[in-house]
Protein backbone atom coordinates (compact mmCIF):
# COMPACT_ATOMS: atom_id res chain seq x y z
CA UNK A 1 0.00 0.00 0.00
CA UNK A 2 2.57 2.22 0.76
CA UNK A 3 4.09 1.17 -2.56
CA UNK A 4 1.11 2.69 -4.33
CA UNK A 5 0.68 5.95 -2.66
CA UNK A 6 4.45 6.20 -3.30
CA UNK A 7 3.66 5.99 -7.11
CA UNK A 8 0.53 7.73 -7.01
CA UNK A 9 2.95 10.58 -5.94
CA UNK A 10 4.74 10.91 -8.84
CA UNK A 11 4.27 14.11 -11.83
CA UNK A 12 2.47 12.78 -14.71
CA UNK A 13 3.38 12.49 -18.03
CA UNK A 14 0.14 12.79 -19.95
CA UNK A 15 -1.14 9.22 -19.72
CA UNK A 16 -4.00 9.26 -17.23
CA UNK A 17 -4.85 4.94 -17.39
CA UNK A 18 -1.29 4.24 -17.48
CA UNK A 19 -0.67 6.27 -14.27
CA UNK A 20 -2.93 4.46 -12.26
CA UNK A 21 -2.48 0.85 -13.50
CA UNK A 22 0.72 0.53 -11.64
CA UNK A 23 -0.97 1.52 -8.00
CA UNK A 24 -3.40 -0.48 -8.63
CA UNK A 25 -1.71 -3.63 -8.93
CA UNK A 26 0.13 -3.01 -5.98
CA UNK A 27 -3.52 -2.64 -4.15
CA UNK A 28 -4.73 -5.66 -5.68
CA UNK A 29 -2.02 -7.80 -4.58
CA UNK A 30 -1.65 -6.09 -0.88
CA UNK A 31 -5.71 -7.23 -0.86
CA UNK A 32 -5.34 -10.85 -1.81
CA UNK A 33 -2.53 -10.87 0.58
CA UNK A 34 -4.62 -9.64 3.31
CA UNK A 35 -7.46 -11.87 2.47
CA UNK A 36 -5.90 -14.93 2.83
CA UNK A 37 -4.80 -13.87 6.26
CA UNK A 38 -8.15 -13.21 7.49
CA UNK A 39 -10.94 -16.58 7.50
CA UNK A 40 -14.00 -15.83 6.03
CA UNK A 41 -15.34 -15.06 2.34
CA UNK A 42 -11.92 -14.14 0.32
CA UNK A 43 -13.66 -13.26 -3.14
CA UNK A 44 -15.58 -10.07 -0.99
CA UNK A 45 -12.49 -8.97 0.85
CA UNK A 46 -10.67 -8.91 -2.06
CA UNK A 47 -13.19 -7.48 -3.83
CA UNK A 48 -13.35 -4.56 -1.31
CA UNK A 49 -10.18 -3.40 -0.21
CA UNK A 50 -8.85 -3.42 -3.59
CA UNK A 51 -11.90 -0.41 -4.62
CA UNK A 52 -11.58 0.78 -0.86
CA UNK A 53 -7.62 1.35 -1.39
CA UNK A 54 -8.05 2.23 -5.41
CA UNK A 55 -10.41 4.88 -4.42
CA UNK A 56 -7.90 6.12 -1.71
CA UNK A 57 -4.66 6.51 -3.89
CA UNK A 58 -6.87 8.01 -6.72
CA UNK A 59 -7.95 10.71 -4.42
CA UNK A 60 -4.10 11.22 -3.09
CA UNK A 61 -3.44 11.63 -7.12
CA UNK A 62 -6.00 14.14 -7.41
CA UNK A 63 -4.73 16.18 -4.68
CA UNK A 64 -0.89 15.95 -5.51
CA UNK A 65 -1.57 16.96 -9.39
CA UNK A 66 -4.86 17.44 -10.34
CA UNK A 67 -4.57 21.65 -10.14
CA UNK A 68 -1.94 21.45 -13.02
CA UNK A 69 -3.34 18.35 -14.97
CA UNK A 70 -6.89 18.46 -15.53
CA UNK A 71 -7.33 15.54 -17.51
CA UNK A 72 -5.63 13.79 -14.55
CA UNK A 73 -7.43 15.34 -12.06
CA UNK A 74 -10.83 14.89 -14.06
CA UNK A 75 -9.78 11.12 -14.19
CA UNK A 76 -8.67 10.24 -10.17
CA UNK A 77 -11.92 11.86 -9.29
CA UNK A 78 -14.01 9.48 -11.44
CA UNK A 79 -11.83 6.55 -10.71
CA UNK A 80 -12.43 7.43 -6.76
CA UNK A 81 -16.40 8.01 -7.01
CA UNK A 82 -16.76 4.64 -8.98
CA UNK A 83 -14.26 1.98 -6.97
CA UNK A 84 -15.60 4.05 -3.54
CA UNK A 85 -19.38 2.87 -5.61
CA UNK A 86 -18.46 -0.78 -6.23
CA UNK A 87 -16.92 -0.63 -2.73
CA UNK A 88 -20.04 0.22 -1.15
CA UNK A 89 -22.27 -2.02 -3.03
CA UNK A 90 -20.39 -5.02 -2.28
CA UNK A 91 -20.41 -4.10 1.27
CA UNK A 92 -24.42 -4.06 1.19
CA UNK A 93 -24.21 -7.39 -0.73
CA UNK A 94 -21.97 -8.67 1.65
CA UNK A 95 -24.11 -7.21 5.18
CA UNK A 96 -27.18 -9.15 3.32
CA UNK A 97 -25.76 -12.26 3.50
CA UNK A 98 -25.75 -12.77 -0.22
CA UNK A 99 -23.04 -14.33 -2.98
CA UNK A 100 -20.54 -12.39 -4.45
CA UNK A 101 -22.20 -13.12 -7.61
CA UNK A 102 -24.97 -10.86 -6.53
CA UNK A 103 -22.61 -7.53 -7.00
CA UNK A 104 -21.09 -9.21 -10.55
CA UNK A 105 -24.55 -8.98 -11.44
CA UNK A 106 -25.34 -5.57 -10.99
CA UNK A 107 -22.06 -4.46 -12.64
CA UNK A 108 -22.38 -6.63 -15.49
CA UNK A 109 -26.07 -4.93 -15.79
CA UNK A 110 -24.95 -1.39 -14.67
CA UNK A 111 -22.24 -1.47 -17.53
CA UNK A 112 -23.80 -1.06 -20.86
CA UNK A 113 -25.86 1.46 -20.11
CA UNK A 114 -23.01 3.18 -18.79
CA UNK A 115 -21.17 2.60 -22.37
CA UNK A 116 -24.48 4.57 -23.89
CA UNK A 117 -24.01 7.27 -22.25
CA UNK A 118 -20.46 7.72 -21.22
CA UNK A 119 -20.26 10.52 -24.50
CA UNK A 120 -22.76 12.89 -22.88
CA UNK A 121 -21.23 12.60 -19.25
CA UNK A 122 -17.39 12.80 -20.18
CA UNK A 123 -17.43 16.45 -20.80
CA UNK A 124 -18.31 18.77 -18.47
CA UNK A 125 -18.99 22.40 -20.12
CA UNK A 126 -19.47 25.64 -16.77
CA UNK A 127 -22.30 27.73 -17.90
CA UNK A 128 -20.40 30.66 -17.18
CA UNK A 129 -18.03 29.09 -20.22
CA UNK A 130 -20.88 29.65 -22.58
CA UNK A 131 -21.68 33.23 -21.09
CA UNK A 132 -20.16 34.60 -18.63
CA UNK A 133 -23.35 35.96 -16.61
CA UNK A 134 -21.60 37.81 -14.07
CA UNK A 135 -19.85 40.60 -16.87
CA UNK A 136 -23.06 39.99 -18.73
CA UNK A 137 -25.19 41.25 -15.82
CA UNK A 138 -22.54 44.04 -14.34
CA UNK A 139 -22.22 45.77 -17.82
CA UNK A 140 -25.63 45.93 -19.33
CA UNK A 141 -26.36 49.43 -20.19
CA UNK A 142 -29.88 48.44 -19.85
CA UNK A 143 -32.12 45.48 -19.47
CA UNK A 144 -33.09 44.62 -22.60
CA UNK A 145 -29.37 45.03 -24.01
CA UNK A 146 -26.03 43.45 -22.56
CA UNK A 147 -22.88 43.15 -24.32
CA UNK A 148 -21.16 40.17 -24.04
CA UNK A 149 -17.25 39.48 -23.18
CA UNK A 150 -16.02 38.23 -25.89
CA UNK A 151 -12.36 37.29 -24.80
CA UNK A 152 -14.20 36.21 -20.75
CA UNK A 153 -16.93 34.09 -22.71
CA UNK A 154 -14.32 32.57 -24.78
CA UNK A 155 -13.53 28.83 -23.62
CA UNK A 156 -10.52 27.21 -23.27
CA UNK A 157 -11.00 24.38 -26.07
CA UNK A 158 -7.61 22.40 -25.57
CA UNK A 159 -8.65 21.97 -22.16
CA UNK A 160 -11.61 20.87 -21.99
CA UNK A 161 -11.27 18.07 -25.03
CA UNK A 162 -8.04 17.08 -22.84
CA UNK A 163 -10.39 16.40 -19.93
CA UNK A 164 -13.20 14.69 -22.46
CA UNK A 165 -10.33 12.67 -24.22
CA UNK A 166 -9.40 11.53 -21.04
CA UNK A 167 -12.53 10.45 -19.03
CA UNK A 168 -14.13 9.06 -22.52
CA UNK A 169 -11.21 6.76 -21.92
CA UNK A 170 -11.38 6.02 -18.65
CA UNK A 171 -15.15 5.45 -18.79
CA UNK A 172 -14.63 3.01 -21.73
CA UNK A 173 -11.84 1.01 -20.21
CA UNK A 174 -13.82 0.97 -16.99
CA UNK A 175 -17.17 -0.15 -18.40
CA UNK A 176 -15.41 -2.83 -20.88
CA UNK A 177 -13.35 -4.07 -17.93
CA UNK A 178 -16.18 -4.74 -15.82
CA UNK A 179 -17.95 -6.46 -18.23
CA UNK A 180 -15.40 -9.10 -18.68
CA UNK A 181 -14.36 -9.67 -15.61
CA UNK A 182 -17.54 -10.11 -14.49
CA UNK A 183 -18.55 -12.57 -17.14
CA UNK A 184 -17.10 -15.37 -15.60
CA UNK A 185 -20.04 -15.42 -12.59
CA UNK A 186 -22.37 -14.51 -15.04
CA UNK A 187 -21.49 -17.50 -17.41
CA UNK A 188 -22.40 -19.90 -14.21
CA UNK A 189 -25.71 -18.59 -14.51
CA UNK A 190 -26.34 -20.26 -18.10
CA UNK A 191 -26.31 -23.82 -16.57
CA UNK A 192 -29.31 -22.53 -14.28
CA UNK A 193 -32.26 -24.95 -15.05
CA UNK A 194 -35.30 -23.31 -16.10
CA UNK A 195 -36.40 -19.79 -17.04
CA UNK A 196 -33.45 -18.09 -15.22
CA UNK A 197 -31.28 -19.70 -17.65
CA UNK A 198 -32.94 -18.38 -20.28
CA UNK A 199 -32.60 -14.81 -19.21
CA UNK A 200 -29.26 -15.27 -17.98
CA UNK A 201 -28.65 -16.10 -21.78
CA UNK A 202 -30.96 -12.93 -23.14
CA UNK A 203 -28.77 -10.44 -21.10
CA UNK A 204 -25.71 -11.80 -22.25
CA UNK A 205 -27.12 -10.71 -26.00
CA UNK A 206 -28.01 -7.60 -24.59
CA UNK A 207 -24.70 -7.29 -23.04
CA UNK A 208 -22.97 -8.26 -26.72
CA UNK A 209 -25.25 -6.31 -28.68
CA UNK A 210 -24.44 -2.66 -26.72
CA UNK A 211 -20.91 -3.62 -27.11
CA UNK A 212 -21.33 -3.73 -30.89
CA UNK A 213 -23.66 -1.14 -31.57
CA UNK A 214 -22.45 1.44 -29.24
CA UNK A 215 -19.37 2.60 -31.03
CA UNK A 216 -21.17 3.07 -34.48
CA UNK A 217 -21.48 7.37 -33.12
CA UNK A 218 -18.09 7.66 -32.24
CA UNK A 219 -15.12 8.35 -34.12
CA UNK A 220 -12.61 7.76 -31.34
CA UNK A 221 -10.24 4.57 -32.06
CA UNK A 222 -10.71 3.27 -28.47
CA UNK A 223 -14.44 3.63 -27.98
CA UNK A 224 -14.67 1.73 -31.78
CA UNK A 225 -11.80 -0.85 -30.92
CA UNK A 226 -12.31 -1.81 -27.05
CA UNK A 227 -16.30 -2.51 -26.77
CA UNK A 228 -16.00 -4.24 -29.62
CA UNK A 229 -13.11 -6.80 -28.23
CA UNK A 230 -14.48 -7.19 -24.81
CA UNK A 231 -17.89 -8.44 -27.11
CA UNK A 232 -15.35 -10.94 -28.70
CA UNK A 233 -13.60 -12.32 -25.27
CA UNK A 234 -16.87 -12.20 -23.58
CA UNK A 235 -18.29 -14.84 -26.49
CA UNK A 236 -15.12 -16.76 -26.22
CA UNK A 237 -15.37 -17.17 -22.54
CA UNK A 238 -19.20 -18.24 -22.63
CA UNK A 239 -18.15 -20.74 -25.09
CA UNK A 240 -15.10 -21.78 -22.81
CA UNK A 241 -16.85 -21.89 -19.89
CA UNK A 242 -19.56 -24.69 -21.64
CA UNK A 243 -22.86 -23.67 -20.04
CA UNK A 244 -24.10 -22.71 -23.41
CA UNK A 245 -27.42 -24.47 -23.58
CA UNK A 246 -26.66 -25.64 -27.57
CA UNK A 247 -23.16 -26.15 -28.86
CA UNK A 248 -20.50 -23.37 -30.49
CA UNK A 249 -21.33 -24.73 -33.84
CA UNK A 250 -25.05 -24.23 -33.78
CA UNK A 251 -24.11 -20.85 -32.46
CA UNK A 252 -21.93 -20.15 -35.37
CA UNK A 253 -24.29 -21.43 -37.79
CA UNK A 254 -26.56 -19.11 -36.30
CA UNK A 255 -24.31 -16.41 -36.48
CA UNK A 256 -23.62 -17.04 -39.98
CA UNK A 257 -27.03 -16.92 -40.92
CA UNK A 258 -27.70 -13.71 -39.32
CA UNK A 259 -24.74 -12.35 -41.16
CA UNK A 260 -25.91 -13.62 -44.51
CA UNK A 261 -29.45 -12.36 -43.82
CA UNK A 262 -28.08 -8.44 -43.52
CA UNK A 263 -25.66 -9.20 -46.52
CA UNK A 264 -28.78 -10.29 -48.59
CA UNK A 265 -30.49 -7.33 -47.77
CA UNK A 266 -27.83 -4.84 -48.19
CA UNK A 267 -27.49 -6.48 -51.96
CA UNK A 268 -30.88 -5.73 -52.65
CA UNK A 269 -30.56 -2.06 -51.69
CA UNK A 270 -30.59 -0.01 -55.11
CA UNK A 271 -27.20 1.64 -55.87
CA UNK A 272 -27.05 5.44 -55.30
CA UNK A 273 -30.38 5.52 -52.91
CA UNK A 274 -29.66 6.29 -49.36
CA UNK A 275 -31.29 3.72 -47.25
CA UNK A 276 -31.16 4.20 -43.51
CA UNK A 277 -33.22 1.16 -42.63
CA UNK A 278 -30.16 -0.83 -40.83
CA UNK A 279 -29.10 2.53 -39.19
CA UNK A 280 -32.78 2.66 -37.52
CA UNK A 281 -32.30 -1.36 -36.91
CA UNK A 282 -29.64 -0.22 -35.10
CA UNK A 283 -30.80 2.59 -32.69
CA UNK A 284 -33.87 0.27 -31.97
CA UNK A 285 -31.83 -2.77 -30.86
CA UNK A 286 -29.23 -0.47 -29.00
CA UNK A 287 -32.13 0.84 -27.27
CA UNK A 288 -33.95 -2.80 -26.13
CA UNK A 289 -30.12 -4.18 -25.38
CA UNK A 290 -29.04 -0.77 -23.02
CA UNK A 291 -32.24 -0.52 -21.35
CA UNK A 292 -32.77 -3.89 -20.65
CA UNK A 293 -29.29 -5.40 -19.38
CA UNK A 294 -29.70 -4.26 -15.94
CA UNK A 295 -33.34 -6.21 -15.36
CA UNK A 296 -32.27 -9.34 -17.14
CA UNK A 297 -28.87 -9.91 -14.92
CA UNK A 298 -30.96 -9.08 -12.00
CA UNK A 299 -33.72 -11.30 -12.74
CA UNK A 300 -31.38 -14.11 -13.95
CA UNK A 301 -29.21 -13.72 -10.59
CA UNK A 302 -32.41 -14.10 -8.81
CA UNK A 303 -33.68 -11.29 -7.62
CA UNK A 304 -37.57 -11.99 -7.75
CA UNK A 305 -36.80 -14.81 -6.15
CA UNK A 306 -34.96 -13.00 -3.16
CA UNK A 307 -37.89 -11.09 -3.21
CA UNK A 308 -41.00 -13.53 -2.93
CA UNK A 309 -38.94 -15.92 -1.04
CA UNK A 310 -35.70 -14.20 1.04
CA UNK A 311 -33.34 -16.50 -1.47
CA UNK A 312 -31.30 -16.55 -4.12
CA UNK A 313 -32.50 -20.56 -5.22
Amino acid sequence: MLFALLLACRDPYGKPLLEVGGPVALIFGASSLLSFANPGDHTHQVLIATMLGTSMVSLVRWVYCGRYRPDTGNVCIDAALLTLAVALLDIGVMSAGLPIEFTAAVVFGLCPPLLAAMSGFSIRVSSDVLLDSESVIREAPAVRSASVDEEAARPDVGKLMAISSARNSFWVTATCLGLVVTTPAMANLLAVEGWRGTVAFLAFLAAVAACLLVPRSSSSRLVRILPRVSAATILAIVIWSGTLPFTPLKLAIGLALIGLLFLGASLLVRQGRPFYGFSRIGDILQTLSVSTSLPLTLAAIGVISLVRTGGLG
